[in-house]
């Protein structure tokens, strides 16, 4: 059965969110990480991604402690397998990786080799990197990461914040827009799909005007179907 709240949710058209058409996150590369399993499964979610009006997605797989085989080698090679079968069946639908990074132990090692995934933004040359950080606590010393990536020559972006309500607030992410730190929010979001907590700070960051882009952190074929998203 329909679920009612779903037909008086609001919903947002696809140009409101995504002005250029595009999902920037999303785990749709098959059997890398926590992500989409099966090539199927991935092209499923490309129609479902197609339906709502998108015309391309960042990938943006897990590097992290958890995935420790992930690394931007073995997830160009898993990615173009895929793209060479989504562009027989979509054609027109643009594909391009990037990745998640965790701010745990092994990323300083990774951001000093240099070797890195770097988050694209259309109309802008600069390189940014997408990085998240546990929801459960906030690892030690993640603003003098963040103040690295940044001399780095990187502008972090801080995949969805507002999951972060438990130890950060709307005062926290303005003082971080101030340093230079951008956001990302996840669709999902918008309706509570993270909890009330998180739709409220999510809420009051979108009237604060502090996400740059948003995404649907899809993880799964059918993610699409709970989004508050309409073509």
């Amino acid at each position: 059965m329909f679920p009612l709240f779903r037909l008086f949710r609001r919903q947002y058209r696809c140009r409101e969110l995504l002005p250029d058409a595009q999902d920037t996150h999303c785990h749709l590369v098959p059997q890398v990480d926590d992500g989409i399993r099966s090539c199927a499964d991935g092209l499923h979610l490309i129609g479902e991604m197609r339906a709502c009006g998108l015309r391309g997605c960042i990938c943006t797989p897990h590097i992290s402690l958890r995935f420790p085989h992930n690394n931007p080698d073995t997830l160009r090679e898993h990615f173009l397998r895929f793209a060479v079968q989504a562009a027989a069946e979509h054609p027109h639908f643009r594909l391009q990786l990037s990745a998640e990074y965790m701010l745990d132990e092994r990323f300083p090692r990774l951001l000093r080799g240099g070797d890195l995934l770097p988050w694209p933004v259309p109309g802008d040359s600069r390189r940014h990197l997408l990085v998240e950080m546990p929801t459960g606590f906030i690892p030690a010393g993640w603003t003098d990461t963040l103040g690295d990536i940044l001399s780095h020559g990187y502008i972090p972006v801080l995949a969805h914040p507002e999951r972060y309500h438990r130890h950060l607030g709307a005062e926290d992410f303005r003082r971080l827009w101030q340093m230079g730190i951008r956001f990302q929010g996840n669709i999902g979001s918008l309706v509570g799909l993270y909890g009330a907590p998180a739709r409220e700070l999510c809420l009051r960051m979108l009237r604060e005007k502090l996400y740059s882009r948003w995404g649907s952190d899809a993880h799964h074929p059918r993610a699409f179907r709970k989004l508050p998203l309409k073509s």
